[in-house]
Formats: structure tokens, C-alpha cells, sequence
């Protein structure tokens, strides 16, 4: 789901209930939507989604809480963890 955070608007992207997210799948995704005109400026999750989480391109579990965009050279693409989840670990 990708959704304004400046305007209120919201679009579902993907769903796929037996894909797991993965780093480049999410980078295809942040493409996709800069390409539409949109300024795609990070990723929020659950935690539940190991895949993506242990990617070492991402490294959550290790301090890292953004990563190169994969569009605009030299800006960073930051991952929220959704809080009500860091609660319950």
C-alpha cells in the first residue's frame, strides 16, 4: 500500500499471500511508483517478514534503518518498524 504523507491518498501496490517481500522486490516497488510520479521515501513493517528483515542489503536487525534509493543516487530510503509490533517482542 503506498499512501500520501503530505495529502491524503492511498493506492494498494501488491498482494501476494504466499510471496515473501524481498529486497529486490521492494526496490522494484520504489520504482515503479517514482516512475508514476510519486517521492517514495521509505518502507514500514510489521517485522513478521524475515525475508525481507535479514536481507544484508538491509540489515534492520543490525542497527541499519535505511538504505541507498534505489532512484535518487545519494538519498537514503528509510525502514519504520510499526511500533504496536515492537511492543509485543
Amino acid at each position: 500500500m503506498a499512501r500520501g504523507i503530505r495529502k491524503k491518498w492511498r493506492f494498494p501496490l501488491c498482494y501476494d499471500y504466499d510471496l515473501n517481500m524481498t529486497l529486490d522486490k521492494l526496490m522494484e516497488l520504489v520504482t515503479w511508483v517514482e516512475e508514476a510520479g510519486a517521492e517514495c521515501v521509505g518502507n514500514t513493517c510489521d517485522m513478521g517478514n524475515k525475508t525481507l528483515l535479514s536481507d544484508k542489503g538491509f540489515d534492520v536487525t543490525g542497527g541499519g534503518y535505511y538504505l541507498d534509493h534505489p532512484v535518487r543516487p545519494g538519498q537514503k530510503f528509510y525502514n519504520f518498524c510499526d511500533v504496536p509490533h515492537l511492543i509485543k517482542v
